[in-house]
């Protein structure tokens, strides 16, 4: 421990002066530069490639649903209304229900859809691409999951609704839904077209491939700062030796001044101090060896006379 020296000013009071010794510093420059280098490239590259990715998804999605909504709407045209009311549980005999149902299915294998259905107000089914759905089995989806979408469908309007994740198959759907008119002009019944997205799949590796590449990216960048710390920090360390070297007193080695920018301004002012600080210390040798001069002539005359003294 240090111990304090005490100053005492006119006032007579003491004043604690403590030794302070220069430790290394915990936050070094070129680690923060690293760190900030860094943290940028992946927020910025991360960042827009995520953007890109959420528009994009955006878009397609956005034109998939208004093509669902094309699509949905032609095939409630090709639909009798007046008709389709008519049917309950123990109609799926006639003939009219089996050409209704083979006519969904010839348009669910031309659209590429998942499944085609056409539903009344309780959302209980009156057609089915499916084979083994009867007349009057409730679609829980319909009724449960998108209860909006279908609010709309009995004020006349055709909707979409949000791509849905079916864990089931491991792939993404939309479903689109229309209005089935009477020849009043009334809405009768409602229906649904299934399609699966194919395009999410894709998106999928397209988002590992911007988690990748903001991470070769991180990596790059982590690589170009430590080079770059490295060049900044080592002529600072340099300087810090050459500081210490002159605050003990070693006056002989010079100042690296061979940087073309401010580290190289600082070693120049700092050689200059050197050099100032050299011709100090000659210019005090040079006095204090005339004070060494001036004092031992008279001390050698005293020491002879002295020496004469004690023999006589």
């Amino acid at each position: 421990m240090n111990k304090a020296h005490e100053v005492t000013d006119s006032d007579s009071y003491v004043l604690p002066v403590k030794n302070h010794v220069r430790t290394a510093p915990n936050k070094r420059i070129g680690r923060r530069l690293v760190v900030s280098f860094v943290f940028l490239a992946i927020i910025v590259v991360g960042g827009s490639g995520w953007v890109l990715y959420r528009q994009s998804l955006q878009s397609l999605e956005d034109q998939m649903g208004d093509h669902l909504v094309s699509e949905v709407e032609l095939i409630a045209l090709g639909i009798a209304g007046a008709t389709i009311t008519e049917l309950v549980p123990s109609y799926e005999t006639t003939k009219f229900y089996s050409n209704e149902t083979e006519r969904l299915r010839v348009a669910q294998e031309k659209l590429g859809a998942r499944r085609i259905y056409v539903f009344d107000r309780d959302c209980r089914s009156l057609l089915d691409s499916q084979r083994d759905i009867r007349i009057g089995w409730e679609y829980p989806l319909c009724k449960y999951r998108d209860p909006m979408e279908v609010e709309k469908v009995w004020l006349g309007e055709a909707v979409h609704t949000l791509l849905v994740r079916d864990d089931s198959l491991g792939q993404d759907y939309m479903t689109g839904y229309a209005p089935i008119f009477d020849d009043q002009n009334n809405v009768v019944a409602g229906v649904a077209v299934d399609i699966g997205a194919r395009f999410t799949k894709e998106f999928a590796s397209f988002k590992q491939r911007v988690y990748l590449f903001a991470g070769l990216s991180g990596l790059v960048t982590l690589i170009v700062a430590l080079a770059l710390a490295r060049t900044l920090t080592r002529p600072i360390q340099r300087l810090v030796m050459a500081a210490r070297e002159i605050g003990r007193g070693n006056l002989d080695e010079a100042v690296d001044t061979s940087a073309n920018d401010e580290i190289g301004y600082l070693g120049e002012t700092m050689e200059e101090m050197r050099l100032r600080l050299l011709a100090r210390d000659a210019q005090l040798r040079q006095m204090l060896g005339g004070v060494a001069h001036e004092i031992r002539n008279p001390l050698g005359g005293i020491e002879i006379y002295a020496g004469l003294i004690a023999e006589d």
